[in-house]
């Protein structure tokens, strides 16, 4: 199966042909994860799985609504060589992001089955849910600054960029974590890939962001503007 991620990875390019291979990408991390929490946790996790990642989709729906939001003026003012505005609308957007996220990230932390139980009355359901929702999600602060940062490079016309840092988190620093840590922490690793993967996904992003406002301080303004 990682063979077949590496080669699926390797084809990225854009247009639909990229987004089809995204989706098979994500579909292989799937099969992957589900299969790690059979072996280590059984049906239930699996389930529960389920259910948290209909709560991911939910969370990362207003960040990922910001970060399109702020895409079309990061582009504008990238074509006008507007860069003090183009950093001043990549900053905000970050810091609102973050600041949503935090907000997400206590509620999840501090009643994570009121999530729950917004899609199953599961009673054991809710209690093994719980506890993986908490570890799932633990570096979901950081998140806003990596999905602004992937559609920056979204923006600015360069796709491979952004696939790069989109399937980040979702599979090149995913899948490694989810074959390891699960033989060191059992059920406990699977759910740390995640968080796991975030991490160096945003410092990936980073590292990524860091030259690229490098290169923007080197851009000239219009003189007129």
């Amino acid at each position: 199966m990682f063979g077949r991620l590496l080669i699926l990875l390797r084809k990225q390019r854009g247009g639909c042909h990229g987004n089809g291979r995204r989706t098979a990408v994500h579909s292989l991390v799937v099969i992957l994860l589900n299969n790690k929490l059979r072996i280590h946790g059984g049906d239930l996790v699996v389930s529960a799985m389920g259910v948290i990642n209909s709560i991911d989709s939910l969370v990362m729906l207003p960040l990922m609504g910001l970060s399109n939001g702020a895409q079309p003026v990061i582009g504008f003012n990238y074509g006008a060589l507007q860069t003090k505005r183009v950093k001043q609308t990549f900053f905000y957007a970050v810091v609102l992001a973050t600041g949503m996220a935090v907000i997400v990230f206590l509620l999840i932390m501090f009643f994570p089955s009121f999530f729950l139980r917004l899609f199953t009355k599961d009673a054991e359901l809710i209690v093994l849910g719980s506890r993986g929702l908490q570890l799932f999600l633990l570096m979901i602060p950081v998140l806003g600054f990596q999905i602004i940062g992937s559609n920056y490079f979204q923006a600015t016309g360069r796709p491979g960029q952004a696939i790069i840092l989109n399937l980040a988190r979702q599979a090149i620093f995913l899948v490694p974590a989810l074959l390891i840590l699960p033989h060191y922490l059992d059920l406990t690793g699977v759910w740390l890939s995640q968080p796991v993967a975030d991490v160096l996904a945003v410092l990936l992003t980073a590292v990524f962001i860091w030259r690229e406002m490098r290169s923007l301080q080197k851009k000239k303004q219009p003189a007129h503007l």
